[in-house]
């Protein structure tokens, strides 16, 4: 055991001596210099990671703004133009109603309701270019004969107006004339009227069926003088902030070239829409089934007290917008 001890104890004072010669100081040296460099070198590397790491962060942020910037943009362009379109649609859907109830308006005028049941629609605008026998504007023409007209009970004439001293075509003319708006309906020829400064709308469509919804033919079918029929009217409405109108002002001049230069610009829209056609004697209500009146319409055409059938355009059945264009 003193051998052991005595031998740890030489090698500690061995080693001390070792420690503190020149040449482990040197080595020691030469350690701490080569840890401070590798220090050095793994600072530089990582300042440089560093940096490369902000740079990314940066491009990342710098194209997030951008990306939301350009996003929001585009969403209030858009914006702005699906509410400028949308704001053209509602004027030219609002230019198609009225149009509708324009139609279906002219249609229930006195003499116009006699067109449904006397006449063929493809025969009205016709019978309007042909006729001539007075020589106002507008070639008014009436569906009733002088002895007709002279027979009729006094509800049927009590809207006749003017004086004694008129002759019959002047008095038949004024309750009783169809309407260059009514017999165009049918035709592709419609006109094309003024609802608004900058709206307009024409009929596009018109169909007439009976009670079992068959299609009446337009060449030589007529609604019944007894039951309910049915007409489908398709109006088109425009919108154009450029609309040019005829010296009359109540229809569009679409024969000009400031109309046809203008194309472009105009929005559409279409509706369609189905009314019921009610048969009833004139200066009368509706009778049974569709009223409480006891006069009824007869297949003839006549009804009792010197009264005569006459359509109504009454109700709106079904409706539906059709397309839009820009």
């Amino acid at each position: 055991m003193k051998f052991v001890a005595v031998s740890i104890a030489v090698l500690t004072r061995q080693f001390r001596r070792f420690s503190k010669s020149p040449g482990a100081i040197g080595g020691r040296m030469v350690r701490q210099k080569n840890s401070r460099f590798l220090h050095l070198v793994l600072q530089a590397r990582v300042r440089r990671q560093s940096a490369g790491f902000s740079l990314i962060l940066v491009f990342l942020m710098v194209l997030t703004v951008l990306t939301t910037t350009l996003s929001i943009n585009s969403r209030l362009i858009a914006g702005q133009y699906a509410e400028s379109l949308q704001a053209k649609l509602r004027m030219a859907r609002n230019a198609a109603e009225n149009g509708l109830i324009l139609a279906s308006s002219e249609l229930n005028k006195p003499g116009n309701r006699l067109l449904l049941g006397n006449l063929p629609s493809s025969q009205w605008a016709s019978r309007w270019d042909q006729q001539q026998e007075w020589p106002v504007k507008g070639n008014y023409y009436s569906l009733l004969s002088d002895n007709e007209f002279n027979s009729l009970s006094y509800e049927c004439k009590k809207y006749v107006t003017g004086s004694a001293s008129d002759s019959d075509y002047d008095r038949r003319r004024r309750p009783f004339q169809v309407t260059e708006q009514a017999v165009r309906m049918p035709t592709s020829a419609s006109l094309q009227l003024e609802t608004g400064e900058t709206q307009s709308s024409r009929i596009v469509g018109f169909k007439l069926y009976d009670k079992d919804y068959n299609l009446i033919s337009s060449e030589n079918g007529k609604v019944s003088a007894t039951e309910k029929s049915y007409l489908v009217l398709v109006a088109q409405g425009y919108y154009n902030s450029s609309t040019p109108y005829q010296s009359d002002r109540w229809r569009v001049d679409t024969t000009s070239a400031q109309y046809a230069a203008s194309a472009y610009k105009t929005t559409r829209f279409v509706l369609q829409q189905e009314y019921e056609v009610i048969p009833r004697c004139c200066g009368s209500s509706f009778a049974e089934p569709f009223g409480t009146d006891t006069v009824k319409p007869q297949s003839s055409l006549k009804c009792q007290d010197n009264k005569i059938v006459e359509w109504y355009v009454r109700g709106t059945t079904r409706a539906s917008a059709h397309n839009s264009k820009l």
